[in-house]
């Protein structure tokens, strides 16, 4: 049982998840960026108007919400320290990013940031009224313009360097390639551009 869990939680219920299970639960996640709903509950309405058959057919709505509230990638016995804010998803960040290794995109490719809605207490959450989604984890990223296929990415945690080196990271597996770059003012600069110019960007 979770380690969080109270008597009388729906966390009695809690058995370890398995591979095959664990494989279902992000399938699912998947989903749902796909087909989208005001409330995770709606997808497993038998409704007519709501119903999305394949989530009660994969998983019933308990058993994906518990494994979605206690998922976790940090290994609680390995703890980072504060000055670390990301160390509780160091892990699976490193993996993640490494999607790179596997995708070359075109020549064409745009540098620009996202917002990942975040409405609970975080000490890096960020407010931007210009987005859609105003509070949440601001992500920098590099994606090729065809299709946003993201090649790049730093998550803003309140401690990040300048911007020109956050430039520099971002970009750094592209220098002497030839690429063509986009981007919004906030990130160009007439210093910044020549240097990107000297790096065949």
């Amino acid at each position: 049982m979770p380690r969080h869990a109270t008597k009388h939680a729906r966390s009695e219920e809690w058995k370890p998840v398995r591979v095959i299970e664990m494989k279902k639960f992000l399938g699912l996640i998947f989903v749902t960026g796909i087909v989208r709903k005001p409330k995770l509950e709606l997808y497993w309405s038998r409704r007519g108007i709501f119903q999305t058959t394949i989530f009660p057919q994969t998983m019933s709505m308990n058993r994906f919400q518990l494994i979605q509230r206690y998922l976790h990638f940090n290994d609680n016995n390995a703890a980072g320290t504060n000055e670390d804010r990301l160390h509780k998803i160091c892990t699976i960040l490193d993996i993640v990013v490494n999607f790179r290794t596997n995708y070359i995109p075109d020549r064409k490719i745009s540098l620009d940031e996202g917002m990942l809605g975040w409405h609970g207490r975080l000490q890096f959450r960020v407010y931007n009224p210009s987005k859609i989604t105003k509070y949440g984890i601001l992500v920098q990223m590099v994606c090729e313009s065809s299709n946003g296929y993201i090649c790049k990415l730093q998550i803003y945690d309140g401690k990040c360097g300048p911007l020109t080196e956050t430039v520099g990271f971002l970009l750094e597996p592209y220098e002497g390639k030839g690429y063509h770059l986009y981007q919004d003012n906030y990130y160009n600069s007439v210093h910044q551009t020549n240097e990107l110019l000297q790096k065949l960007i």
